[in-house]
């Protein structure tokens, strides 16, 4: 049996994600729903199909055709697409505490040395930088006005062809 980490792993974004409007799954409004052909949907999305069947009594699965009986023409009857919303649960739960432990950390301590030393080093190596690239722009500037605006000088092809 796999671990739910590894499950973690195996499943990749799109696996969070509905195939029909391609927004992630929630345990909200966009609950993953298993049909009878194991095809996973959204809640919302299989609302809008069982409303466009005759009857709404069953759904067509945009994939394969197969076509699920809705129990109680209740989309919300049809079963949770479980090891999927374990996983979301778990993926939620994990963003909560990661944000919850980065605010904190945050506000608590200061950069660790390490950190706050790459800070420094990288600040002054970006003013050696601007030292030497402003004056270059400058330089590059002044040659290219010069080559722009310099002034007219009379074709020296048209002179030598003069003398012939």
């Amino acid at each position: 049996m796999l671990l739910t980490s590894q499950l973690l792993v195996r499943h990749s974004s799109d696996k969070y994600a509905c195939k029909i409007c391609h927004s992630d799954f929630d345990l909200e409004r966009r609950i993953p729903k298993e049909l009878g052909c194991s095809h996973t949907f959204c809640q919302e999305c299989l609302e809008v199909l069982r409303s466009r069947e005759v009857g709404g009594w069953r759904v067509g699965c945009p994939v394969c055709r197969h076509r699920t009986p809705v129990p109680e023409y209740k989309v919300t009857n049809l079963p949770n697409n479980t090891a999927l919303a374990e996983l979301l649960l778990i993926k939620a739960q994990q963003q909560r505490n990661f944000t919850k432990t980065n605010r904190w950390r945050n506000r608590l301590l200061p950069l660790p040395p390490s950190r706050a030393v790459r800070t420094a080093n990288r600040s002054r190596s970006l003013q050696a930088a601007r030292a030497v690239l402003a004056p270059f722009s400058l330089i590059l500037t002044w040659l290219m006005c010069m080559l722009e605006y310099r002034p007219e000088t009379p074709d020296l092809s048209s002179t030598t062809s003069n003398r012939i």
